[in-house]
């Protein structure tokens, strides 16, 4: 009877070492967090350890593996699908897991898209095109115009006429006129003067 309390003891006490050392194989309780910043659009895939994935979209105040980890237990995550809107990047992408490193960061730089379109009849001066805050200057005669600030991938555009060119009325077709930024610049705008 006191052999087999003994044995007893010794298993548990070598389980309790595995677990305390992140041996034994399989899980743990920490959760590997991951915080996105400055997707404007679509979505993420990244991996730990080359298996557990995860799918996400912006998410700044994070974001978890659905595996946790043990403590002192390797993780190594990687980006394994980026979005089409932007370029990412990870911070503390691997390391030691435990409860005061556990923390992964992924900053994405939307990719920037030129904004312009097609002019025609403009004679005039003084037409000045908007979007939001953005406004360019058009000169008489244009047959075309490209706005100098770029747009963001996944944001939206509106474009619209700020001021009138002398003698004219210029409208922006309302099929043309705004819309969503994706994957090309766009150069579909549309002005007509009269």
């Amino acid at each position: 009877m006191k052999k087999t309390y003994l044995r007893s003891g010794a298993a548990l006490l070598c389980a309790a070492t595995l677990a305390a050392c992140g041996g034994g194989g399989g899980g743990g309780n920490i959760p590997l967090i991951v915080r996105v910043f400055g997707m404007t659009d679509g979505s993420l895939k990244l991996k730990n350890n080359g298996g557990d994935e995860l799918t996400t979209g912006n998410a700044p105040n994070g974001v978890t593996f659905s595996q946790a980890m043990a403590d002192d237990k390797t993780y190594n995550v990687t980006i394994s699908q980026e979005p089409e809107s932007a370029k990412c990047t990870l911070s503390n992408a691997s390391g030691k897991i435990n409860w005061y490193n556990r923390t992964v960061d992924v900053v994405c730089q939307a990719y920037p898209r030129t904004l312009g379109g097609s002019i025609s009849g403009l004679t005039g001066r003084g037409l000045i095109l908007a979007n939001g805050s953005s406004s360019l200057n058009v000169e008489a005669g244009a047959t075309s115009f490209m706005f100098g600030e770029k747009v963001l991938h996944g944001l939206t555009y509106a474009v619209g006429v700020l001021r009138q060119p002398d003698g004219q009325v210029c409208t922006v077709d309302g099929t043309t006129a705004a819309g969503k930024v994706g994957a090309v610049d766009i150069t579909t705008v549309t002005v007509t003067c009269k």
